[in-house]
């Protein structure tokens, strides 16, 4: 099997092609089969032997250039689909307090001179199976007195997103409510499930912010004036996430996890505008939200692309590599009689 100039160019393409789909892992293992074709070439001249082992190898190299890649999706699905999980088991806590005491827990507690005292997420402690947790927190002193700030350790486990792993803000919380005038958390009172106007399943009620430096007892949470900015903005704090799906194949899923009034979650596309966003935190705003809005799965265009250059390139290369060999004569003929000898 020769090194035509078609081979090569077609042996570059693929690498390039591999590259740009599953990046330098693709390079290194396009690379490692072309290498182990190549050097069948060289020590065995029996062409028909080379011919199977580079076809097996470059088989190979494809099955393994797209298992690789699934391999990290399964442990980001799985840390995506636990994070979902845990803003589902928050909003169901909710829904149970609100079954309890007949309205939404306020945002926060305040005492007589208006300054916040306790979150949210202490008031629903009972209600995510932490009844003892609650029972060691003093609701008669500040959060951030010297015994509360003794439980700050105990950070419940649901409160933190399973992508974050670090341990410098274990004490922090990856989940807040948006509060501001018009949402399910308004800055004083108390929201019930028939103030609600829209419909429960399109109403978030709490959302993912990665690295939020609030500790889970902190009576601080994300206002609706940054939460509108957009989803993973770069800078400043807004809803995000660190979660970014790719199947290494032809789409990603980028966004940040939410859970909603129902008691639903799921993950919402950073691509949404600032008035999409506006319009599912608002509770009473009318707007009409499609799930087409909400998904955040898309197509990733240049890794479609890139797979559909190697599997071509792929298919040309292992096509040269079979030669047509002209039919020989079986002794016969045109006539039908047979040759002289």
């Amino acid at each position: 099997m020769s090194m035509s100039c078609g081979r090569l160019l077609l042996m570059i393409v693929s690498v390039c092609a591999s590259g740009a789909a599953f990046g330098w892992i693709g390079c290194v293992v396009i690379l490692s089969g072309f290498g182990a074709v190549l050097y069948v070439c060289t020590a065995h001249p029996t062409r028909t032997a080379v011919i199977k082992v580079g076809c097996i190898a470059l088989l190979a190299v494809c099955l393994l250039a797209l298992f690789l890649p699934l391999v990290n999706f399964a442990s980001a699905w799985s840390r995506q689909t636990m994070c979902v999980h845990r803003l589902r088991a928050i909003s169901l806590a909710l829904l149970n307090y609100h079954r309890d005491y007949g309205s939404f827990p306020p945002v926060c507690v305040r005492d007589k001179t208006g300054k916040p005292m306790h979150s949210w997420r202490v008031l629903i402690l009972p209600y995510l199976g932490m009844e003892e947790l609650y029972s060691q927190y003093n609701m008669s002193e500040p959060w951030n007195s010297p015994k509360n700030r003794e439980l700050a350790a105990l950070r419940p486990g649901i409160y933190a997103c399973p992508n974050n792993t670090d341990t410098a803000s274990s004490v922090n919380t990856s989940y807040l409510a948006v509060v501001g005038n018009g949402t399910v958390w308004p800055d004083s009172g108390v929201t019930t499930l028939d103030s609600i106007g829209d419909k429960l399943n399109e109403t978030i009620q709490v959302v993912e912010v990665a690295k939020s430096r609030i500790n889970w007892m902190e009576p601080n949470d994300l206002s609706f004036d940054s939460a509108i900015l957009g989803i993973n903005q770069k800078s400043g704090t807004s809803i995000s996430s660190t979660h970014c799906l790719s199947t290494g194949v032809i789409y990603r899923e980028t966004g940040a996890c939410v859970a909603f009034c129902d008691g639903s979650g799921g993950l919402v596309s950073q691509d949404l505008p600032g008035d999409i966003i506006a319009a599912l935190l608002t509770a009473n705003g009318g707007e009409a939200i499609t799930q087409d809005m909400l998904d955040a799965r898309r197509l990733d265009w240049p890794k479609c692309l890139s797979i559909s250059v190697l599997a071509v390139s792929l298919f040309l290369l292992l096509a040269s590599c079979f030669p047509r060999h002209e039919k020989k004569g079986n002794g016969i003929n045109g006539k039908g009689t047979p040759l002289d000898k």
